[in-house]
């Protein structure tokens, strides 16, 4: 199985963090948040394209070409104009059942093994404060 994970955007939200790193290498209590995303991932995915942008060399420096076992692939958004973009650029690479994820978003791994259990699924999450849970 294939993921892919959105890790292009300059993570606006989160300056002045980002100014000089990537948002998906955002430090989470020593690790970084692309790297929990990974280790997240149902052991089904064998296979990971990550799409980068912004301050890309540094993603592709701190994941390498695997990291547990799964193949690290690196697609390059040039232009930073969506999620519908950054997949569209992998309509060749992507086959069958595959799993979406952003970059800067912390996952559990048991809501990822609910997600592939389904043909079709997407996660979110209810909160009473749409404000504070957007930043």
């Amino acid at each position: 199985m294939q993921a892919v994970i959105l890790a292009a955007g300059r993570g606006l939200r989160l300056r002045p963090l980002t100014e000089t790193t990537p948002k998906a290498l955002v430090d989470v209590c020593g690790t970084p948040l692309i790297e929990r995303t990974i280790a997240s991932l149902p052991e089904e995915v064998t296979e990971v394209f990550v799409v980068v942008g912004h301050l890309k060399q540094q993603i592709v420096d701190a994941l390498g070409e695997s990291i547990d076992g799964r193949d690290i692939r690196y697609v390059t958004q040039e232009t930073l104009d969506g999620t519908g973009s950054a997949l569209h650029l992998l309509r060749e690479k992507l086959h069958g059942k595959f799993l979406v994820v952003n970059g800067d978003d912390l996952y559990d791994a048991s809501d990822l093994e609910r997600m592939i259990a389904h043909t079709l699924a997407i996660l979110v999450l209810s909160t009473e404060d749409a404000v504070a849970a957007s930043a």
